[in-house]
């Protein structure tokens, strides 16, 4: 078994996930942090405890619920202990998941946010096996090499299954899409920033291999699949630069082109 994180390890200039001047940095937003930039979003720390308690709080409870403020306190209160995030106004998280559900994903459609998605029609941390044959990770190189989110992996010799899970794989007017969580603290979340920081944690990786499991279960499940028809492409959602009043923001969108799709699947078995 390998997993994207390993593979991503294999970058060539590999970038931790919390930059090593953050990694000592406390797990706590002291209550006496005064924020500068208008944004409560700032207060919260940076890390993994962080992410952890939004990709939970996203996956367990309804985007709709999260749209109407609905109070839920007891259940974010109990997912900060576990992951062991301390905050002086834990409110803030409640504030960071409206924004995230519901920023327009679109410029053209702006109704399409995660509240206004159908619950039946999401599935929330969808787990995935690719089979891997016996190959170099140099394939994966040739396919991906003028992506600009993608980073060139070291030479490698793979076998097995590659396994993961995707944050949401979503259904929205027809068009299904793959959807990341990323809780980054980024100095700001202009397109130019994005891409930055997608290349620089390999994201681009990521998101092509989600791809193309997107790809493999809609020719599975749908009969008629047509990939220009239903392929809606993939939103990276920033969500600490999220705001329902910008569509978009904070937010970085990609639609694969069929033929590099395609070159990338026939390096995983059937």
């Amino acid at each position: 078994m390998s997993s994207y994180t390993a593979l991503s390890a294999l970058s060539l200039t590999e970038t931790p996930e919390l930059p090593t001047d953050k990694a000592g940095e406390n797990q706590y937003a002291p209550d006496n942090l005064i924020d500068t930039t208008g944004s409560l979003t700032n207060l919260l720390p940076a890390g993994a405890h962080t992410g952890n308690v939004i990709h939970e709080l996203l996956e367990h409870v309804p985007f709709v619920d999260l749209a109407k403020k609905r109070n839920i306190s007891a259940l974010r209160d109990k997912t900060c202990q576990r992951y062991g995030l301390r905050l002086g106004q834990p409110e803030i998280i409640d504030n960071l998941l409206y924004k995230t559900v519901a920023t327009p994903l679109s410029i053209i459609a702006p109704q399409f946010c995660l509240m206004n998605l159908q619950e039946n029609h999401c599935l929330k941390e969808m787990p995935f096996y690719l089979s891997l044959p016996s190959f170099n990770t140099q394939k994966i190189n040739e396919v991906l090499t003028k992506k600009p989110t993608f980073q060139p992996l070291n030479s490698k010799q793979m076998s097995g299954f590659l396994t993961g899970f995707i944050d949401l794989i979503c259904e929205y007017d027809g068009r299904y899409y793959v959807m990341d969580y990323k809780s980054n603290n980024l100095p700001d979340y202009h397109a130019d920033t994005l891409i930055h920081a997608m290349r620089e944690h390999n994201y681009g990786l990521q998101y092509w291999i989600y791809c193309v499991v997107l790809h493999r279960y809609l020719q599975i499940r749908l009969s008629d699949y047509n990939f220009a028809q239903h392929f809606g492409g993939v939103h990276y959602l920033f969500v600490r630069g999220m705001e329902p009043d910008t569509a978009m923001s904070g937010v970085f969108q990609d639609s694969p082109d069929l033929p590099t799709l395609e070159a990338l699947a026939s390096l995983f078995k059937e």
